[in-house]
């Protein structure tokens, strides 16, 4: 829409990440075709050349990172040359991108349904968060804002998770897996296939 057209025009740059040559993609400064589902790869790429650069934000990352030696041997398993293989995205491109993400100020990842319907979604958004926290992009003006929601229903309580009894909260899909996720009813799309798989 508008505003899109709008924020590039006046000089703000985007890498689309889409298989598909879409009206964003043709837009985009950069354009990472990738393979459907290698989005994760793609993240933890991305944060191979950033780490491996030192282009990740010393700061945020001394004062807010906890686990950052054994997040830096992670993403060291994904040298760019094994990305390319898992997204079938050119290794320079992925590189050209990782750059692009860290040194443009502030930046933020708008993501949403397409990539939540996977069999890695949850490890996929904390790749996508871990790349937008050592670039220091949390909660800053023009990256990805932290807010509180407003005083409406949120998702929990329009689906109404907290009035369930015990019995009935202990047969959610995942609940017994991702006891983390508080009264969110479907953790994962795979505990969903899985239930329809095994007829539970």
């Amino acid at each position: 829409g508008e505003p899109f057209s709008t924020t590039l025009d006046a000089g703000a740059k985007l890498i689309a990440v889409d298989p598909r040559l879409t009206r964003i993609a043709a837009r985009a400064d950069i354009w990472l075709p990738l393979r459907p589902g290698t989005d994760t790869a793609l993240a933890l790429g991305m944060c191979n050349v950033i780490i491996r650069e030192k282009r990740y934000d010393r700061e945020f990352v001394e004062n807010y990172v906890h686990g950052w030696e054994a997040f830096i041997r992670r993403v060291n398993e994904y040298p760019l040359k094994k990305v390319e293989e898992i997204t079938w995205v050119p290794k320079d491109k992925i590189q050209k991108a990782a750059r692009l993400f860290a040194t443009i100020k502030p930046a933020a990842i708008q993501w949403g349904v397409a990539i939540e319907q996977q069999v890695n979604c949850a490890d996929n958004n904390r790749a996508l968060l871990a790349l937008m926290g050592i670039t220091g992009n949390i909660d800053v003006k023009g990256g990805q804002m932290l807010f509180s929601p407003p005083k409406i229903r949120n998702v929990s309580q329009f689906g109404a998770h907290k009035m369930l009894s015990r019995k009935q909260a202990n047969k959610r899909l995942g609940g017994d897996r991702f006891r983390l996720a508080g009264n969110f009813a479907i953790i994962n799309p795979k505990c969903v296939w899985d239930a329809i798989l095994e007829k539970e």
